[in-house]
């Protein structure tokens, strides 16, 4: 699990949706503790994540694929936003901004 990942300290963490079990507490601080050591020890996350809103809160870069098989990769800012999120879900989405979070809500 997570603990055993930690303790091995690699400095590529490969994660496979490694919070979807979690409730939202636990989520966070889950996340934020890898964005951490990512920013101050200098350590690699790369993550699969079905929750658009913790990619836009803890990503510097996502990549969405596509059931057609098309991939869009870049930084979160650039691809995160509605229209691309339309055509990736199929159905229609809102971005809320606030001073200090990004969310997108279907419509």
């Amino acid at each position: 699990g997570i603990a055993t990942l930690i303790a091995q300290d690699p400095d590529i963490f490969l994660l496979d949706e490694p919070v979807d079990q979690l409730d939202p507490y636990y989520q966070i601080h889950v996340l934020q503790h890898f964005r951490s050591r990512a920013i101050t020890e200098g350590k690699l996350v790369i993550m699969s994540l079905h929750d658009v809103n913790l990619a836009a809160k803890f990503c510097d870069n996502v990549m969405l694929l596509f059931g057609s098989g098309e991939v869009l990769f870049g930084t979160t800012y650039k691809i995160l936003c509605p229209n691309v999120l339309e055509k990736l879900y199929g159905i229609r989405m809102r971005m809320i901004t606030t001073a200090d979070a990004i969310a997108f809500l279907p419509e």
